[in-house]
C-alpha cells in the first residue's frame, strides 16, 4: 500500500471518529463515500493538520 492510500485511510478513520464521538453515528451515516474522498482531496491541498481540518469541517457541517 502506498503512502497516499495509508493517509486516506487514516483520514477517513479520523473523520469517522469525529462524527461518532459527537453524534453517536459514523461519518458515513451523514456523508457518501464520494463526499469522504472529496473531503480528503480538499485536505491534501491545504496545510492544516488532519485533526484541525476535520474538527473545522464537522463544525461547519453539523453546526
Amino acid at each position: 500500500m502506498n503512502n497516499l492510500a495509508i493517509a486516506r485511510m487514516t483520514f477517513i478513520e479520523m473523520l469517522n471518529e469525529e462524527f461518532l464521538s459527537n453524534t453517536g453515528y459514523g461519518a458515513y451515516a451523514y456523508l457518501s463515500t464520494c463526499d469522504g474522498v472529496n473531503l480528503f482531496e480538499r485536505f491534501i491541498e491545504q496545510s492544516e493538520p488532519a485533526d484541525v481540518f476535520i474538527k473545522a469541517f464537522f463544525k461547519r457541517y453539523y453546526g
